[in-house]
């Protein structure tokens, strides 16, 4: 249980709303709570505390001197106290008990310090409103000395609700979200949203309350519409002992004990309460100098025209009005004091059968400053959604950074930002301490009422903690992915050691306690954890291609309400089911496009390949080797590009390059009159892309020759600046001619070539003396194109020199329907020209 340890909105027509002039602001005037007989929450099972003390103010100096007389310092008395069920909503012959041995007078030490008190706990396991009559008498005379009528109600939880927020529900919605729509759809990896649950609780209004007219039961803090029936009970049950008129002639008026969760601005009062707020008739309730901790814990302002005692912390409890009365100048459905429920968020776990891709993602994030060791993970902190700036600004700060991170700068400022307390509360409410202090030692303050008992029963769960409790953190956590690898290759790192891809991991199932409004949150996290085997098998190279694939899991999440501290007759409650789709940025391509600033004769003769590496949250892969090579009727050479990229040559049409940081790899391939096409091997993944074919241009101009000959030109002899000069980089002289050696066995078929015995009509398509630079001495062959439908071809070579008269010439046989180099063919300095024809 993640806790600080001790070790507006539309108005129905029903709701009430007054302004009461004082002049130069509007404001309700203060009233003691203890005066009136605002009802006292709880779940059923759960134990009240109900505790009364006694002030000059609200029982006379008389009574106040008698009780302080008659109070020991170990808490004897010369008084007894009598507590009566006087009436009870619920089932008749079981109405709640008293647990007499609770029953203790003593002297107050907080709000009501030196005050002479009594309290008493008492249980009921069904859901009913009581009439509790407290009566003190004189031991000695039997007098009564006091008497004092608590409202005390125990609600049967009803079904809940679920449902994802979106960017603009409020109030709750606001914030950054991974599905800003609401749609429930994320990217893996991917900022997390947020799921919201709202219980509300059935009150009987049997027996003698059906006499209020209200029906045989209410809802709280409103009904399936939407409307509430707090203010009815409240003009039909509300009573005080104040005189002034404003509260006696509509006692109800002291049920308002809280705000709403509307984001509307304003005060009632001014500087110097609320310094730089625009004075309005109903009050914001907020934080208006800032709150002090980052979960919004500060000081608040009220209709009555100040602000609370620092920090606010709740629940609502009338001995601690200072912190927790904090009305807004009207009644509705915010003023409930709902109790704390128990709710259960949980993923439907993955089966385990072969095609189940459901139970991803978590129910959490990480606190990035969790100290290592610690558990890292963290729930909603109320102060998201309930913030102006949806980041918890405060006067000490920000919300935590957190991955993914929820509240990115830049922050708010701090004035005004928290609104809708409480953030935390004490659970149980009788665990307040003096001031709210925060220190280990920190002295009970005994005189706090509302929900009590130890908070972990003897054999059962009970509160499963207590202490100071911010809301939405988890009380438990019942269940988590493991985490652990899949047979699906990331890729592989630069050691050559295989990354797996990795199943769900985090919190999967959890408690935490709904807020005085009946609202929790939890997050849904994507995450990159996913059921990959259960998606695609790995190929023959291992890779794990996910191509194609839109949705990589699924998570069906469902909210269970609980009775918060022992086990009742009524069964738990459970919400709907809503699905959450999670889906890839997964993207491995190789695209081609003509490049771009060639005119004239070289229009699409050159194209360039991008081969594009990312993965499925939408990191590029950088540094990854990708290998291209490229084929086709047109093809004729590849090159990195730019021409000065790194690059690794593999052979005359084979060229490997690293991905830059976006996660992309270019090449250049030129060719002409032809087709061309381009494989991508992404090596570090084990997954192979082909993009063609594509359509190079035919130059204009240039010689030839009848037949079967053609005659090309040198694009330039060693050092030559002519037109038209192509410069390569190349790999080391020693892998040029290992590539060209085993190109050429390919093309030989061995040292030595035997034609064949009829060979079909064969063409010459292209001839071309290439030179390679940046060797250690420039290299320069002939290149041809021969097209037939034999496998091979003999072609006699003619080199010539720059008058024209024959060098040499030479016989070879060479592979067919492809650009190849002319093996073992030596080019004197002196050719200029080649002529090939088909011999045979």
């Amino acid at each position: 249980m993640k806790l600080r340890l001790l070790a507006a909105a539309v108005l129905s027509a029903a709701v009430s709303l007054w302004v009461v002039s004082t002049g130069t602001a509007a404001a309700i005037p203060y009233f003691e709570p203890l005066t009136t007989n605002v009802p006292y929450l709880a779940w059923r099972g759960e134990e009240l505390r109900l505790v009364k003390c006694a002030t000059d103010a609200t029982d006379g100096a008389d009574v106040v001197k008698l009780m302080k007389g008659g109070i020991a310092g170990d808490g004897s008395s010369r008084f007894n106290a009598d507590w009566i069920v006087e009436d009870w909503s619920g089932q008749f012959f079981q109405p709640p008990s008293l647990e007499a041995s609770t029953v203790k007078f003593f002297t107050g030490n907080n709000e009501y310090y030196g005050a002479p008190c009594v309290k008493a706990d008492f249980v009921s396991l069904k859901a009913g409103l009581a009439q509790i009559k407290l009566v003190i008498s004189d031991a000695r005379t039997g007098n009564p000395v006091l008497k004092h009528q608590f409202l005390a109600g125990w609600l049967g939880l009803n079904t809940p609700t679920i449902r994802e927020l979106s960017s603009t529900d409020q109030p709750g919605g606001g914030g950054v979200l991974g599905d800003p729509t609401g749609n429930g759809v994320f990217t893996a990896g991917g900022l997390p949203g947020r799921v919201q649950v709202r219980v509300t609780g059935n009150l009987p209004l049997g027996n003698n309350f059906s006499e209020l007219g209200l029906g045989a039961s209410i809802n709280l803090p409103t009904e399936p519409d939407g409307s509430t029936r707090w203010d009815d009970l409240a003009q039909k049950m509300a009573t005080t002992s104040d005189s002034r008129p404003f509260y006696r002639d509509a006692p109800w008026r002291m049920w308002d004990i809280h705000d709403d969760q509307a984001t509307t601005e304003g005060h009632v009062v001014a500087a110097p309460q609320c310094p730089g707020s625009t004075v309005t008739a109903l009050d914001a309730v907020d934080a208006c100098i800032g709150a002090e901790l980052f979960q919004g814990d500060g000081e608040y302002s009220t209709a009555f025209g100040g602000r609370s005692s620092s920090p606010t912390f709740g629940p609502f409890d009338p001995l601690r009005p200072d912190e927790t009365l904090l009305p807004d100048g009207k009644l509705d459905q915010g003023d409930v004091p709902m109790p704390s429920a128990l709710i259960e968020f949980r993923i439907t776990p993955n089966s385990g059968s072969a095609t189940d891709i459901g139970g991803v993602g978590s129910l959490a994030i990480i606190d990035n400053t969790t100290p290592v060791g610690s558990d890292p993970y963290i729930g909603v902190f109320k102060c998201i959604p309930y913030s102006r700036d949806h980041k918890c600004t405060s006067l000490d700060g920000p919300h935590p950074p957190t991955t993914p991170n929820v509240a990115p700068s830049p922050f708010g400022p701090a004035a005004h930002n928290h609104y809708a307390p409480f953030y935390s509360r004490w659970q149980p409410a009788t665990f307040a301490t003096v001031g709210s202090s925060l220190e280990d030692d920190a002295y009970v303050a005994r005189e706090a009422s509302g929900n009590d008992g130890p908070p972990v029963g003897n054999n059962f769960p009970g509160y499963r903690g207590s202490g100071l409790y911010d809301y939405w953190q988890f009380v438990d956590v019942l269940s988590s992915a493991e985490d652990g690898p899949t047979k699906c290759l990331q890729r592989t790192n630069p050691q050559g050691t295989p990354i797996f891809r990795s199943k769900p991991v985090g919190p999967q199932d959890v408690l935490v306690f709904s807020d005085e409004h009946g609202e929790a949150q939890a997050y849904f996290n994507p995450g990159t954890g996913f059921f990959f085997d259960n998606l695609v098998q790995p190929n023959g190279n291992g890779g794990c291609d996910l191509r194609g694939i839109t949705t990589l899991g699924t998570a069906d999440i469902t909210a269970v309400a609980r009775y918060p501290y022992q086990k009742v007759t009524d069964p738990d409650k459970s919400s709907a089911t809503i699905r959450k789709t999670v889906t890839s940025l997964f993207n491995k391509t190789v695209t081609c496009v003509p490049k771009s600033g060639l005119t004239g004769p070289e229009t699409n003769t050159a194209f360039i390949c991008t081969a594009t590496a990312i993965d499925i949250d939408g990191t590029p892969f950088a540094n990854e080797k990708v290998c291209f090579t490229t084929g086709g009727t047109g093809a004729e050479a590849i090159f990195p590009f730019p021409l000065t990229a790194p690059a690794e040559r593999l052979g005359d049409f084979t060229l490997c390059v690293r991905t830059n940081a976006n996660g992309q790899a270019q090449v250049e391939i030129i060719g002409k009159c032809g087709t061309g096409n381009v494989f991508a091997v992404f090596f570090d993944e084990g997954i192979l892309r082909v993009f063609g074919p594509f359509t190079f241009g035919c130059p204009t101009g240039g010689g030839g020759g009848g037949g079967g000959t053609t005659t090309t030109t040198t694009v330039g002899a060693p050092g030559s600046s002519a037109p038209g000069v192509v410069s390569v980089p190349a790999a080391p002289a020693s892998l040029v001619q290992q590539v060209v050696a085993s190109v050429r066995t390919a093309a030989t078929g061995g040292a030595t070539a035997t034609p064949a015995a009829a060979t079909p009509k064969a063409t010459v398509a292209v001839v071309r003396i290439q030179k390679q630079l940046f060797a250690k001495q420039t290299a320069r062959y002939v290149l041809v194109r021969v097209n037939s439908k034999a496998k091979t071809a003999r072609v006699q070579v003619t080199l010539v020199k720059r008058n024209g008269k024959t060098l040499s010439k030479a016989t070879r046989v060479v592979p067919t329907n492809k650009l190849v180099r002319v093996p073992n063919l030596k080019l004197p300095s002196a050719a200029l020209h080649a002529r090939v024809r088909v011999v045979s």
